[in-house]
């Protein structure tokens, strides 16, 4: 009985001390590649109509990036992989040293789809240089993004407001407000119109308030740039602009963006000067080749007869040793 348990105790030590080292190994094997994710984990759509076109950017996150790794893509979904494509391929490598990378899926819905509710996912695994080289043992990472793409009749109007920005103007110009604005639906829209009130830089004095509604549209599933003007008789100096926003009838926030008016012609001169520097180095090249051809000549010129006298000797001892050989 005794032997029995000392059998079993030593079989036990060994087991457990095969699987430290297995555990040992692997977590080893784990912290060395670092972990690997994506960001979002899916790629979804639930208005888009029959030739649509849709694109959504995620992001292959790693904490250990791996110098000379690859990527590589599987798409799983049978009635819809002819929809959709990476804007980086199916293959590709992982810049060096980036933590995280964007990749874009794009969808295309064929213009003959039936309405309905198409699901798959797309697998991301990531490739060690070893395993991309063919040599040696290592641990492929991979991440899933899950599909949810709805296809429907029903028209959709919804937007974004990716940015806001309001530009230095020139006194007695127009205030020009510049709306980055993601359209998330599936037809094309825009703000109704985008309600300005401008204060002196103390902001204790209003000065002029308007709407502007002469803004334009964006197109279903695209992200762009917007422009809106208001007639304004402002002095020179700084202010504060509050830009609200209205979808539907209702605010989406203010903003308030400050901005300067400065004196006719210093937005001209200013452009002017940021093309000079090019000119100028140009015409300053040209001079200084021109001045370095003018010495190269004058050098020659003011050592003419020394030229002559050196080539002239050099002649003459050429001659002396071919009559020293006859």
């Amino acid at each position: 009985m005794i032997k029995v348990t000392k059998k079993i105790i030593s079989y036990s030590v060994i087991l457990a001390v095969l699987l430290t080292g297995f555990f040992g190994f692997l977590v080893d094997s784990l912290a060395a590649t670092g972990s690997f994710g994506i960001s979002p984990p899916y790629v979804t759509n639930e208005h888009l109509i029959p030739g649509a076109h849709f694109e959504q950017t995620i992001y292959l996150v790693q904490d250990k990036p791996l110098s000379g790794s690859k990527a590589r893509v599987e798409i799983d979904a049978p009635e819809i992989e002819d929809w959709i494509t990476i804007d980086k391929g199916l293959a590709f490598p992982f810049p060096d040293g980036e933590k995280k990378v964007p990749v874009t899926i794009i969808v295309d819905v064929p213009k003959d789809t039936e309405y309905g509710n198409y699901r798959g996912f797309i697998t991301f695994k990531r490739i060690p240089p070893s395993e991309s080289s063919g040599g040696g043992v290592s641990t492929i990472l991979g991440v899933r993004a899950d599909l949810n793409l709805v296809v429907t009749e029903a028209g959709f109007a919804d937007f974004k407001v990716k940015g806001i920005s309001v530009s230095t103007i020139e006194k007695g110009d127009p205030l020009a407000v510049l709306l980055m604005v993601e359209n998330t639906g599936n037809v094309p829209t825009g703000p109704n119109k985008v309600h300005v009130d401008i204060y002196n830089i103390a902001y204790n004095d209003l000065l002029a308030s308007d709407d502007i509604t002469d803004l334009g549209w964006v197109e279903p599933f695209k992200t762009q740039q917007i422009k809106g003007e208001m007639s304004v008789d402002l002095d020179l100096g700084e202010y504060w602009a509050d830009v609200s926003v209205y979808k539907e009838g209702e605010s989406s926030g203010v903003y308030r963006i400050h901005f300067l008016v400065v004196p006719e012609g210093t937005l001209k001169k200013e452009e002017e000067r940021e093309e000079k520097p090019g000119i100028f180095l140009s015409e300053l090249w040209k001079i200084l080749l021109f001045a370095a051809f003018v010495i190269i000549i004058g050098l020659i010129s003011i050592n003419w007869e020394k030229l002559a006298t050196f080539f002239k000797k050099g002649k003459k001892s050429k001659k002396k040793k071919k009559r020293k050989k006859k």
